[in-house]
């Protein structure tokens, strides 16, 4: 898999790649065994990836405590992880945003979207076959959410 580390106002972008079968060493760190795992930075923008069979979560998206971040999901497909969700966002408890569109995530160990943050918005994006089911949200009520077409 790939870590990145950004700069506290950084922005990720990245667009049309494919990451599979990303294993987890045993040694323990943290970026062990995740298909993409990009911490810090202030903006996230992933579009037309796959990331597929990951020991932990295939994405897995993070942040300095109180930081704003914003992230952008388009096209994305994260399957089949064996550890954790397959797209997992940390949150940092500062101002949160998530735009998820035409994305899918399914056959994930635990959830397909595990995701925290103050706004959500999710659309024609499925998850199905999880193990703990498709969508846990750990900031707001799933009410609270903009979800249409979607799981």
């Amino acid at each position: 898999g790939m870590y990145i580390q950004l700069t506290e106002s950084g922005t990720f972008s990245l667009r049309g790649s494919n990451f599979k079968r990303n294993e987890d060493d045993g040694i323990g760190f943290a970026t062990d065994g995740h298909g993409l795992n990009v911490v810090d930075g202030q903006q996230f923008v992933v579009e037309d990836t796959k990331i597929a069979a990951s020991g932990h979560a295939n994405l897995l998206i993070g942040g300095q405590l109180g930081q704003d971040q914003s992230v952008e999901l388009t096209g994305v497909d994260a399957s089949g992880s064996a550890g954790r969700s397959g797209i997992r966002y940390h949150g940092t408890g500062g101002k949160n945003s998530i735009v998820i569109k035409n994305c899918e995530a399914t056959q994930n160990d635990d959830y397909g979207f595990e995701l925290a943050g103050e706004s959500v918005q999710i659309e024609n994006t499925q998850a199905s076959e999880n193990g703990d089911g498709s969508l846990q949200l750990k900031d707001i009520e799933r009410d609270t959410a903009t979800i249409t077409n979607s799981f």
